[in-house]
């Protein structure tokens, strides 16, 4: 049977709700009746508008009939993200819109542009409301971790509506470059990954998961905040110019992106000594996701023209197999299966990291030996001889990364176990 509950309408939150309600509607009304476009901030904003006022009056029609208490899901952990992202939706939205689509004779526009503002602070104070009661609120969602990965999955959303529709169509020919599919690979795995691990978070599935989460969520937020701040660097530099106002705005967006990935990396790595548990937080593990990161940037600068030469063939060889065999230790220690394995795992390792040193020592000797002979002048851009220098330069500091994890290993096996 359904209860109706007035209280939660004449309560200070319940009135701030039903303003949010009002005034997303008068927003996206006023916005809908000038006409739609074409561009992705229009549409940015008009889905802003009406997820907002959904998700809104959905959350006041749940609460007045008490149906929320009877929800699988800790209510006020959600209220108060949602509180949280729609704040920042309706942030940059109130500033998108006007920006692009308002001008001095445009009267709906600016209504539109003024109610918009209205709700940002109506959310805002939603969130100041629930904030101020720290004892009531449970839920990953409501900790500073949780408002991290809610404004990391929002800021790679404002990283996709910069993009220009006409970049991501193959006849222009950035898609041919292996540059933007990096950037357009890392700001959609770490979205998709972020938004993963919130839902597995919100509904605490991850605490059934058969590995250690925390490990987990600390090894993706470092290895994010390295492809953030390698995009942040590459795509500035070979897809911006000084009228490129969408590539200037992603460049932006994307710099905030590894800054909250940062943050977050930060705030993992000052938790009190022993709460941080797990390969991936490790030094040694570090080291094997830099070991693949770095393998990773140097599959991006490739070219497939350039292995004409057995030599050339062999350095590739030694990224491929370095790389599989790091993807390989890395899986077994965060799933937990080193013990199954038939031989101790952890000398086993040390034979790999030399090998891989050894192997990696050869290809700092013969990539650059054999890339830059007879090599042609370039007019693309990027230009194949910059890429043959990032891999260049990769390749020696993948080197020194896998030396560097050699001797730790032996120092960590063979000294201070035995001590």
């Amino acid at each position: 049977m359904v209860t109706l509950d007035v209280r939660t309408l004449t309560v200070p939150v319940g009135i701030v709700r039903i303003l949010e309600v009002i005034f997303t509607c008068i927003t996206f009304s006023l916005v809908a009746s000038v006409g739609n476009s074409s561009l992705s901030f229009w549409t940015w904003c008009m889905f802003t508008w009406c997820f907002c006022f959904c998700v809104t009056l959905l959350i006041l029609i749940l609460e007045f009939t008490s149906l929320s208490a009877k929800l699988p899901i800790s209510w006020d952990d959600f209220t108060c993200a949602f509180a949280m992202l729609a704040t920042l939706m309706v942030l940059a939205a109130s500033i998108i819109y006007p920006t692009f689509f308002a001008c001095s004779n445009c009267g709906k526009q600016i209504g539109a542009s003024v109610t918009s503002c209205l709700a940002f602070i109506l959310y805002a104070v939603e969130v100041g409301l629930i904030r101020a009661k720290p004892g009531e609120i449970s839920g990953f969602l409501s900790t500073v971790p949780g408002l991290l990965k809610v404004l990391e999955a929002f800021v790679a959303c404002i990283i996709f509506i910069c993009l220009d529709e006409n970049r991501l169509v193959a006849t222009v020919g950035y898609v041919r470059s292996s540059y933007w599919a990096w950037c357009m690979f890392t700001w959609c795995f770490c979205f998709l990954f972020t938004f993963l691990i919130l839902i597995l978070e919100f509904s605490t599935v991850s605490a059934k998961l058969p590995f250690a989460w925390e490990d987990f969520t600390t090894a993706f937020a470092m290895l994010a905040t390295l492809m953030c701040l390698t995009t942040s660097i590459i795509y500035p530099t070979f897809f911006t110019c000084n009228n490129c106002h969408r590539a200037i705005g992603a460049s932006v967006v994307s710099w905030v992106c590894f800054g909250v990935y940062a943050g977050e990396v930060v705030l993992t790595r000052l938790r009190p000594r022993g709460e941080t548990i797990g390969f991936l937080s490790t030094l040694p593990g570090i080291m094997k996701m830099l070991e693949t990161f770095i393998a990773c940037l140097i599959y991006t600068s490739l070219e497939p023209k350039q292995f004409h030469t057995p030599g050339l063939r062999w350095c590739v060889a030694v990224y491929c197999l370095c790389f599989i065999f790091a993807i390989f230790i890395i899986l077994l220690s965060l799933g937990q299966l080193a013990s199954f394995f038939p031989l101790p795992f952890d000398k086993v390792v040390i034979v790999y990291n030399i090998l891989a040193a050894v192997m990696y020592m050869t290809a700092v000797v013969i990539w650059p030996l054999y890339s830059f002979r007879d090599n042609s002048s370039c007019g693309a851009v990027p230009c194949p001889q910059e890429k043959l220098v990032v891999v260049t330069f990769m390749t020696i500091f993948n080197w020194i990364v896998y030396t560097l994890d050699s001797a730790y290993s032996i120092r960590l096996v063979f000294c201070i176990r035995d001590q």
